[in-house]
């Protein structure tokens, strides 16, 4: 990012508009509430989301239940698409891209909003 001041939603916008394929950011609390939520038209699987959020819970749960680092980042492919899972502090975020989309840029994505979302955890 640039010097200058950018709201979170627009990073996130930014950055589906720079990495070709991504579909979806969604950034959720434990309890599944909804923080942010940026998708393109090419994504209408309102059950896939849900899903893959719940997934992205209960895999990080079970991470933490045995004991392994739960600041992570899971990447899959999934039929077409690449599913990128990931949690900081009290957050939760999944992404979703084509699976032509450029991984190596996708997993920087997911520590740069890890980044941010720890520095939003400070500021609250």
């Amino acid at each position: 990012m640039n010097n200058k001041n950018v709201t979170f939603s627009e990073f996130l916008g930014t950055s589906m508009d720079l990495i070709e394929g991504l579909m979806l950011i969604v950034i959720t609390l434990h309890g599944k509430d909804i923080l942010f939520r940026n998708v393109n038209q090419g994504l209408d699987e309102q059950k896939l989301e849900q899903e893959l959020i719940n997934q992205t819970i209960k895999t990080f749960d079970n991470m933490e239940k045995l004991g392994l680092s739960t600041d992570s980042v899971i990447s899959a492919m999934y039929g077409g698409m690449q599913i990128v899972q990931f949690k900081s502090g009290n957050y939760y975020g999944t992404m979703v891209a084509d699976s032509f989309s450029n991984s190596g840029q996708l997993l920087e994505l997911s520590k740069s909003i890890s980044k941010a979302l720890k520095d939003l955890e400070i500021d609250e």
